[in-house]
């Protein structure tokens, strides 16, 4: 066992997580660090997403529907095919996993219930929402107005089962908890939190701790150089298999930030792609201020291409956001375009938002795959208008 790094901070007794977590590893030793990560986003009182992430301009991050509403009047374009491509069923589905403020949410809604009242009028749309703090602030935004379509559920599980419709999961999956992997001396061995000295959190090696983490190095064939660290995401493959088993008919769209395999686990991230982000700079140290800043790693779309293959569902395709977004419209049916009326100050914002979704530097350069069930992959690529340009550079 050897010590990584320790913390400087969370040691000293103003952050109740940290105390809390503290009490935990003295009475029952290390854990993984994807029990870490778990704790300081997820704990139910004091947990990063519980409390409520600081999302914006201005906050530890920014997101497509912060960015630019446009994002939500797309994505309802994007459900009302997915809607004619399952028939029009009598009650359409649409789960939106990890919905933030809600912000994207109400611009989908109200767009639908605009130009698309037929498909509203037979729409639940469901809130997928583990953070009470969040779920507080999304009802807040989204009623009364869209009092009659709305629901929330804290897990997938909690919705119908084998329903008709459409899911979407707009940077979810690098919030999972993942575990940390690291060669030293020719040995794979896992980070795992501790208490060291003077009661600080620190991380230290030892062991991996489930086989499915050895199993996953081999099927994938990374080779790992001299002391390269890499993140394996179990609980974005358990998460693919709940939507298998949940999904009746229809689309799931995954919108995050990654790669594919090998790229995902070159050396070229020697040092992983685990950050901590707080007041939008990147925080040097991963278990200080547990609750106070969010933790992010790179998605593996192979994995989740495979996962998702091995749980009933299809892969419609693989494509960028900006791409996505642009065979949807962006540019044509939703423009920057002012209106004789509009403020000089508002017609830049919109102009800057329209960018900032298709920024090959920024969020245009997220990865956007189409998940399906029980209807025809051909059929889908054709008819859904983002993957127009999918194979586009």
């Amino acid at each position: 066992m050897s010590i990584i790094v320790q913390d400087d901070e969370a040691g000293q007794g103003d952050n109740p997580l940290a105390g809390w977590i503290r009490d935990r590893l003295l009475n029952g030793g290390p854990v993984t660090f994807a029990t870490f990560m778990r704790w300081a986003l997820y704990h139910p009182e004091f947990g990063y997403y519980s409390v409520g992430p600081d999302i914006g301009p201005r906050g530890d991050f920014t997101t497509s529907p912060e960015a630019s509403s446009a994002f939500g009047r797309l994505l309802a374009i994007h459900t009302s095919e997915i809607d004619a491509l399952l028939g029009r069923p009598s009650v359409f589905h649409l789960v939106e996993c990890g919905p933030g403020r809600g912000t994207l949410a109400l611009d989908l809604l109200d767009e639908l219930a605009g130009s698309y009242p037929q498909l509203y009028d037979r729409l639940r749309y469901w809130l997928v929402e583990v953070s009470s703090g969040l779920m507080k602030a999304q009802k807040q935004l989204l009623l009364p107005a869209h009092a009659g379509v709305t629901e929330w559920a804290e897990s997938l599980e909690q919705l119908p089962g084998g329903f008709d419709g459409a899911l979407i999961a707009n940077e979810v999956a690098d919030a999972f908890p993942v575990h940390v992997l690291e060669n030293r001396g020719g040995t794979i061995f896992e980070h795992f939190v501790a208490v060291g000295e003077s009661n600080h959190l620190c991380v230290i090696t030892m062991p991996p701790s489930d086989q499915r983490l050895l199993d996953f190095i081999e099927k994938y064939q990374i080779e790992l150089g001299p002391g390269q660290k890499i993140e394996i995401n179990l609980a974005a493959e358990d998460w693919i298999a709940q939507i298998g088993r949940t999904l009746g008919r229809g689309v799931a769209t995954v919108i995050d930030y990654g790669d594919t395999s090998p790229a995902r686990y070159s050396e070229a991230r020697k040092e992983g792609s685990l950050l901590g982000y707080r007041g939008g700079s990147v925080t040097d140290n991963l278990v200080a201020n547990p609750g106070k800043q969010d933790l992010t790693a790179l998605v593996d779309f192979t994995a989740i291409e495979d996962a998702a293959l091995a749980n009933g569902l299809t892969v419609v395709g693989l494509t960028r956001q900006a791409n996505f977004l642009l065979g949807l419209g962006l540019g044509t049916t939703v423009t920057a375009v002012a209106s004789r009326d509009e403020e000089l100050s508002i017609a830049l914002a919109n102009r800057r938002g329209l960018h900032a979704l298709v920024n090959p530097e920024g969020l245009g350069k997220f990865h956007v795959l189409l998940l399906a069930k029980g209807v025809g992959v051909e059929n889908a690529r054709v008819r859904l208008s983002g993957m127009k340009y999918a194979n586009v550079g």
